[in-house]
């Protein structure tokens, strides 16, 4: 069995562990704002259904492509709850062997485990048991996709890259960190020089700003016209504070994944206590202390800066700084990670 064998075959063995394992969701019904988003969602009926999709007409959340996807499922098998689960399943089973495929192409050790790790870990069962979180595992699919052809280099493989990643922030605006996560990749990697890695990352920059902007602008109209409190409100302090505490909880629950739950209780967030900043310079302080060694020793230091700086970067979204609707019922959940 030659290499490219070997790991065809290691990412079917993927696939099926993780269709197995979540296979039971395909008997699970629809909860919470499933019907809002699919069962009784007005965009997937009517005569102009994906005109009002693409348009943002009585849309609360910019993702089209998602909305594509219950639109699509709905007229080849309908949009039962087993078909709208095994839909998030077989997503689930692509974003593992994607995740493996990049692995193996940073030459990571452990690749296999690594995907196999993330496949399985139950901090994911909020995103795959859940109709809802689809756009999360769409979102994941292209910007793994759009990553891997990233690291080609060719022009075309480089196109690839950016219309993928188009249609991820389509998918779900969360993955607008990708080109800093990019950037990280190119640095890490060694790919090329910074100032070269920018300016070829400036489209999917300009494409990260799009989404952003209109993901604000049809979220604040939704709310504005529900009558709904915004955000709740916090000074910076209080937000540096939550930042710190949002990171420590999700670095937390991946190492040791006890008391997960659907909704977490908020935090009661007090600025002016001293140990309430703990958490957020230890981690301001443990990337630049990452940050010196690296300088100057590199080696293994260079790899686990790679690995904290991604980290924070695809929690940014996240962390207390911009608006986030739900955060006015809890700081943390389990498929925002």
């Amino acid at each position: 069995m030659n290499p490219r064998q070997r790991d065809l075959a290691l990412a079917g063995v993927l696939f099926l562990v993780t269709a197995l394992l979540y296979l039971r969701t395909t008997g699970f019904g629809f909860i919470w704002d499933d019907d809002a988003n699919v069962t009784a969602n007005a965009l997937l009926s009517g005569p102009d259904q994906l005109a009002r999709i693409w348009t943002g007409k009585d849309i609360y959340q910019f993702y089209p492509l998602t909305f594509t996807s219950y639109w699509l499922q709905d007229r080849l098998v309908g949009l039962s709850p087993a078909a709208c689960h095994a839909v998030n399943l077989v997503l689930h089973g692509l974003v593992v062997v994607l995740l493996f495929a990049l692995l193996r192409r940073l030459q990571v050790p452990g690749a296999f485990w690594g995907a196999l790790l993330f496949g399985v870990h139950p901090m994911a069962t909020e995103t795959v048991a859940w109709v809802t979180e689809r756009k999360n595992l769409l979102a994941a699919a292209l910007a793994l996709g759009a990553t891997l052809a990233y690291l080609g280099t060719s022009g075309r493989r480089y196109l690839a890259s950016l219309a993928l990643f188009a249609l991820a922030v389509l998918a779900k605006t969360h993955v607008v960190v990708l080109p800093a996560f990019l950037l990280l990749l190119d640095v890490w990697r060694r790919r090329k020089s910074p100032i070269r890695s920018l300016l070829g990352l400036v489209p999917f920059a300009l494409a990260s700003l799009g989404a952003a902007v209109l993901t604000v602008m049809f979220e604040t109209r939704h709310v504005v016209r529900d009558g709904a409190e915004w955000e709740w409100a916090a000074t910076l302090p209080e937000r540096l504070v939550v930042a710190g505490k949002i990171l420590t909880f999700y670095l937390t629950h991946a190492i040791w994944p006890s008391g997960l739950a659907f909704i977490y209780d908020p935090w009661t967030v007090d600025a002016s206590r001293p140990t309430a900043w703990i958490p957020i310079i230890a981690w301001v302080v443990g990337c630049l202390v990452l940050l010196m060694l690296t300088k100057a020793r590199g080696g293994p230091f260079r790899s686990l800066t790679f690995v904290a700086l991604s980290f924070v970067v695809w929690l940014a979204p996240v962390l207390g700084f911009f608006r986030v609707y739900f955060m006015r019922y809890s700081f943390v959940q389990d498929h925002f990670a």
